[in-house]
């Protein structure tokens, strides 16, 4: 359903031009992954092995973020990296974006990696020495989104070991920080100037949700949203073919999952959204209560994409969503019971 919303674009007039094609491309492609994850043969042994592969990637980007923490960004910038795309600071200090595109990208990765830390392996030296490298490698991003995941993933781990007070203060305090963390953002100073859908004008817009005050001044594309990729990230990948030149500003920003949702297909896409993450999480449950680290790890890896979705959209985004979903996917498919045990249980039934 929320696939087809995309592909029929109601609230775009209808119409199919190539951003259209690019908001199909980026939404479907993890929901297909993710029902690739849920399909793969012996899924408990295939999520062993992709655990096995994220934990080494990340170690190996939280140590070249960690290195490019010595090296410094004058010395990157030497090297050919970019300020403004690659090379972000906070002050003189440089953001790591160890081997992906920026520091958001990088932290989401790191967090999913810490997520199957957790989650997945046994507890000893090994175990907490590389949750403490990728914890220092997130740290050195300066991303504050990866703080409150980090808060969410302790709360879930403390209601495995049982601690479920603890665990419900943590896990609000986390929801609760980061919902005040999107509205702090509609007051930022930082403006830049973009491209309207129509190509012709520009807007001055303050950094996140003051901008789309603008995107949703007529009420009634609330419904059905204001069509697929007249804003955020398809429009903006329709601006340029291959690659984008200095001087292009590209299209109207986007600086939240949920938001971009809305813009693209209404209130209506994003309460399949929510559904579609509800399921998750109740599946994620079961696994849970049968006493499966795979459970855990379905919800820890659906809580980094819903919390890092408040400020970045991160539906549409490598590796939030085209590694996300298929993780979850994964995940999922380990908690479902073997076929045989269920037929067992039917009988004795």
């Amino acid at each position: 359903l929320l696939g087809s919303l995309y592909l029929i674009n109601l609230g775009g007039g209808p119409e199919w031009d190539i951003a259209w094609a690019h908001g199909v491309r980026l939404v479907c492609l993890p929901l297909l992954l993710l029902l690739v994850g849920f399909t793969l043969g012996d899924s408990r042994r295939t999520l062993d092995w992709a655990m096995t592969s994220l934990i080494v990637t990340g170690c190996f980007v939280a140590l070249v973020g960690l290195g490019q923490q010595q090296v410094g960004a004058d010395r990157l910038a030497d090297m050919g990296y970019e300020f403004d795309r690659q090379l972000r600071t906070i002050g003189d200090r440089l953001r790591s974006f160890g081997t992906l595109d920026d520091p958001f990208l990088y932290a989401t990765f790191l967090l999913f990696a810490l997520a199957a830390v957790v989650f997945w392996m046994r507890r000893g030296l090994l175990a907490y020495g590389i949750g403490t490298l990728l914890a220092t490698g997130i740290a050195v991003s300066y991303v504050r989104t990866a703080i409150l995941v980090v808060f969410a993933l302790a709360g879930l781990a403390l209601a495995r070991r049982g601690q479920a007070t603890i665990a419900v203060l943590f896990l609000g305090g986390a929801l609760l920080v980061g919902f005040a963390v999107f509205a702090v953002a509609s007051g930022g100073s930082e403006t830049r100037q973009v491209r309207s859908s129509d190509g012709s004008s520009y807007l001055t817009i303050n950094e996140r949700t003051t901008g789309w005050k603008l995107l949703f001044e007529d009420r009634n594309s609330l419904a059905l949203g204001k069509g697929v990729g007249e804003v955020g990230t398809a429009a903006e990948r329709a601006s340029f073919t291959l690659t984008r030149d200095d001087e292009e500003d590209g299209n109207v920003a986007v600086d939240s999952g949920y938001l971009a949702t809305v813009a693209d297909i209404g209130i209506v896409g994003l309460s399949l959204l929510v559904l579609l993450f509800t399921r998750i999480l109740i599946l994620a449950k079961q696994g849970m209560q049968r006493g499966l680290a795979a459970g855990w790890l379905a919800a820890g890896f659906t809580v980094i994409i819903l919390i890092d979705a408040l400020t970045r959209e991160s539906f549409t985004s490598f590796p939030n969503a085209f590694l996300g979903f298929l993780l979850v996917g994964l995940a999922l498919a380990a908690c479902a019971p073997a076929p045989g045990r269920e037929r067992r249980g039917r009988r004795a039934t």
